[in-house]
């Protein structure tokens, strides 16, 4: 009789004490034998590191694809021994636009990677560094849920993983006139945080999804 193996690994799974925060309570999922020992949560080690992690120590570097660039994709390399995570709805900020990440990733060790992406910068194209910085916010939940259904249908119509970028672009644009927020260069509206005017052409976004 064969086992079931994710029957298996859940039956090892059990509930571990509630974490609270203001309005949110979250479950922690554990196995067993970490659930065993009190404090045992804190200790059990991962083998992978967190994209802000692996960039902030060099192990990690993310860029464009080439000096031309590709709006939908960008070039991760790990030089660590560890994959690093990265998370779906994470917001990339620098090089020639920003982006936010359109899958959650797990790169390998000593790896080199394309990633799929999504602009949120559409009046940007111009390159502000040469790689890029994680910024200290993810995407907005509406506007990821919107994508991640579109990359979802894309992934089961298509076998690709893209957004649907003139969506993504009309979502920005909506959350900032309802915030009553602009930025020169459209990106993610931050009301705490305007931009100065830009210099720059505008990204060559609308292009790239007339061609597809």
């Amino acid at each position: 009789m064969k086992t079931n193996a994710v029957a298996q690994a859940l039956s090892s799974v059990v509930v571990g004490p509630e974490v609270v925060f203001q309005n949110l309570t979250m479950l922690p999922l554990l196995t067993r034998a970490a659930s065993c020992e009190p404090r045992a949560a804190a200790s059990v080690s991962v083998d992978y590191i967190v994209l802000d992690d692996a960039l902030a120590s060099g192990a990690a570097e993310i860029t464009e694809v080439s000096e031309q660039g590709s709006v939908p994709d960008l070039k991760v390399v790990n030089r660590g021994a560890l994959p690093v995570l990265i998370i779906d709805g994470e917001e990339l900020t620098g090089a020639r636009q920003n982006r936010v990440v359109n899958l959650t990733i797990l790169v390998p060790a000593h790896s080199e990677v394309t990633i799929p992406v999504s602009c949120v910068e559409a009046g940007r194209w111009r390159a502000r560094s040469h790689a890029f910085a994680s910024a200290a916010r993810v995407q907005y939940a509406t506007g990821r849920a919107r994508r991640m259904k579109d990359v979802t249908e894309s992934i089961r119509d298509r076998g690709d993983r893209m957004s649907d970028q003139a969506g993504v672009w009309a979502d920005i644009a909506q959350k900032s006139a309802r915030l009553s927020v602009s930025s020169p260069t459209s990106r993610t509206a931050r009301p705490s945080a305007m931009v100065s005017p830009p210099t720059s052409t505008g990204c060559p976004c609308s292009r790239w999804y007339m061609a597809r």
